[in-house]
């Protein structure tokens, strides 16, 4: 699953923030159109839902 189609706990801060889902602003910077700010924003965020998705149980 790519990080983009997993959720994380500040995504409805992200959309708050930038003004726009989470999806479209990763597209936006795939596309080069994003901000340093926004670009970190969503390295963060890829980081969280790692995180935050990793949480289930091992083997």
């Amino acid at each position: 699953m790519r990080v983009v189609d997993k959720s994380s706990s500040r995504d409805a801060a992200l959309r708050e923030a930038f003004g726009a889902e989470v999806a479209e602003l990763y597209t936006q910077a795939a596309r080069g159109e994003a901000n340093a700010a926004l670009q970190r924003a969503l390295e963060l965020r890829s980081f969280l839902a790692i995180a935050e998705g990793a949480g289930g149980p091992r083997p």
